[in-house]
């Protein structure tokens, strides 16, 4: 059985648009749905960073797994986002904040906890 090329290369565009478009439909309500995180500066002081999050909606989130601050430890005192600040090294810690469903956690180093980065959880 012969199939008209020209029919052929008229479903398959069709097929290809409508997937296009069902694709980008599928991208942009995951954007427009998407919890926007304020701007940072790299080394921006974590007491900014927190209060930047807090105005944005964002919850500090406290996780059944998360370490224990150590008491007098500046990074992590009346912070109940914290999920664990190292004691050595370049004295990393991770907080999480939670807005509607989505969890993310923000990554300091230093003594004084400066922002570093958006990590993974």
């Amino acid at each position: 059985m012969m199939i008209n090329s020209a029919i052929m290369k008229k479903t398959l565009f069709h097929l290809l648009l409508t997937l296009a478009l069902n694709t980008s439909l599928t991208v942009y309500a995951q954007e427009s749905n998407a919890d926007k995180l304020p701007e940072f500066l790299h080394a921006e002081n974590y007491t900014n960073v927190r209060d930047k999050m807090i105005l944005a909606g964002w919850v500090p989130f406290h996780s059944d797994n998360a370490d224990v601050c150590i008491k007098g430890d500046s990074r992590c005192d009346n912070r109940p986002e914290m999920l664990s600040c190292a004691g050595t090294g370049m004295a990393n810690c991770k907080f999480l904040w939670k807005k509607n469903k989505q969890i993310m956690a923000i990554c300091t180093v230093g003594e004084t906890a400066v922002f570093d980065a958006i990590c993974d959880i």
